[in-house]
């Protein structure tokens, strides 16, 4: 067998460091899918009353992991409370009655903080899905 020239790779080693490099680019895919691709399963959370600042925590309390969305937050009143999502410097302001879909294009909600201004207060329900 001929020994191959000096920066010349065979077909054989080529093809091998091809397939490799495919097979990793596929399971890169495949973990982004899994990500990205919404389990289907819904949980109501508990009506929550709002009279200074709350914290939902979706890892350390059910469902114990990342979420993906809430939809709806609703809003029972009698005031506006705000919401925020993990540590995003934007609150979105839910007003009395009103209902606010939120939503991530993968499960990346670990908690909510809600909170009303003060001497106020609201009441949220909100359900989940991942």
């Amino acid at each position: 067998m001929a020994k191959p020239e000096k920066g010349k790779v065979s077909p054989e080693a080529y093809q091998s460091v091809m397939l490799d490099e495919i097979a990793g680019r596929l399971a890169d895919i495949m973990e982004h899918l899994k990500e990205t691709t919404p389990e289907g399963v819904d949980f109501p959370i508990e009506d929550i009353l709002v009279t200074g600042t709350s914290v939902v925590n979706f890892v350390k309390d059910y469902p114990y992991r990342k979420i993906r969305s809430l939809d709806p937050v609703l809003n029972k009143g009698p005031n506006t409370a705000y919401i925020r999502v993990n540590e995003e410097a934007k609150e979105i302001p839910v007003e009395d009655r009103e209902d606010v879909p939120i939503s991530r294009p993968k499960a990346t909600i670990e908690y909510v903080t809600i909170r009303v201004a003060s001497g106020e207060s609201a009441t949220i329900r909100m359900i989940g899905h991942f």
